[in-house]
């Protein structure tokens, strides 16, 4: 059994600095905090206060992070690694487990790609271990599990993208106290006993699994994320130029609409198939998600008009809209008082109540911006108007 690891390091970077077509280093920052950096900057520390981060690097650009374009680059990967093996499993956004990969095309892919890095071994354990040790284009393979431990330094774990994660830099700092400065010499010295004496069952069991792997993972095959579409062939291949087609772009967004029922659409993908040449296709990415027939057509409208400006002397011979990236709708509480003069009586009691027990006796349903169901209400004490 083989396995590769296969990541996007500062991947949120990236995004939005291809969004906006940057050349420079790019800081991307979300709620006050600086989030990543394309490059390695001098006293850099992760999710540091955004004022902080920009007095320290003047000379770099600062962009609002995009969840939305990185989980649309993150499914895009998956759709490119599928093709080495079914069997892909997601780590992190950006970051996926592939048993059983078609090494050779695998590694090609990523040698092509300056923005991934990989490793692979025997071990799922040692595929991560080799992984940190990759720079951009490059894909580590171990071949000689003993000899790669010994020439592992154990500052690898101190890696925040590492395999123990947060407890990383605190296990390598307290392994380098005990004079053990590689993973051989860990494997040699350190039982299993005394890595759960020394750091405790949990992470002592962590550090034994990465320097004597034991039973691997049977990675599942992956699932993508379920899409919903709507199309429309031609009798004939016809120009996208025609006045008519407009007519089915719109039908085609009320259908989509009407399947959509309680989700929103995060992607609207419309898509043209060309005689002899393919697909051709134009996306959009919303960052509250779609679900109106007024938000589809409008997006299915623009969506067309870049098509066809793109395809103008072209004939197509059918048509999809898909809706992809779905998300379950977040609910929203109503508002318990619409006018300072609707309900008096009402407003008293909840008044009172709020300075007797505190404002958070009485609880009100905030709606956020987020791919992440968990993230997308809020709970805050209910402010009355004035």
């Amino acid at each position: 059994m083989f396995f590769a690891m296969v990541d996007w390091p500062r991947m949120a970077a990236h995004i939005v600095q291809q969004k906006g077509q940057i050349s420079g280093p790019v800081i991307v920052h979300e709620n006050g905090r600086a989030v990543e950096a394309t490059t390695m900057l001098p006293d850099w520390q992760p999710d540091m206060p955004l004022k902080r981060a920009r007095r320290l690097y003047e000379g770099v650009t600062f962009l609002p992070r995009d969840r939305v374009r990185e989980q649309s680059a993150h499914t895009r990967l998956a759709h490119q690694l599928f093709y080495f093996s079914p069997r892909l499993m997601p780590l992190r956004t950006g970051c996926f487990l592939i048993q059983k990969p078609d090494m050779d095309p695998l590694a090609q892919f990523i040698c092509s790609q300056p923005c991934l890095r990989g490793g692979a071994a025997a071990a799922s354990e040692w595929a991560h271990l080799s992984l940190c040790g990759a720079a951009g284009g490059m894909l580590l393979r171990v071949c000689n599990g003993g000899a790669f431990l010994s020439s592992t330094p154990v500052d690898v774990l101190a890696d925040p993208t590492g395999p123990l994660g947060p407890a990383g830099p605190e296990a390598a700092e307290r392994l380098h106290l005990f004079g053990l400065h590689d993973l051989g010499v860990v494997k040699q010295r350190l039982s299993r006993k005394h890595l759960h004496n020394q750091f405790g069952v949990d992470l002592g069991g962590r550090i034994d699994q990465l320097v004597r792997p034991g039973r691997q993972p049977t990675v599942p095959c992956y699932t993508f994320p379920q899409t919903l579409h709507t199309s429309h062939e031609f009798d004939a291949p016809s120009s996208l130029a025609q006045p008519w087609i407009r007519r089915v772009v719109l039908r085609l967004a009320e259908h989509l609409a009407g399947a959509l029922e309680h989700q929103s659409a995060l992607a609207l993908t419309l898509q043209a198939f060309i005689p002899g040449r393919g697909m051709a296709k134009d996306r959009y990415l919303s960052r509250r998600g779609l679900y109106s027939v007024s938000d589809l057509c409008r997006c299915a409208l623009n969506l067309y008009d870049q098509l066809s400006a793109r395809l103008a002397a072209a004939d197509v011979l059918s048509l999809q809209l898909v809706a992809g990236m779905l998300i379950t709708r977040a609910g929203i509480q109503q508002r318990l008082f619409t006018s300072p003069r609707e309900a008096p009586e009402l407003t008293r009691a909840v008044g009172l109540l709020q300075q007797r027990y505190g404002p958070q006796t009485i609880l009100q349903v905030q709606r956020k911006e987020s791919i992440f169901v968990e993230d997308r209400l809020a709970v805050v004490p209910l402010r009355q108007q004035a």
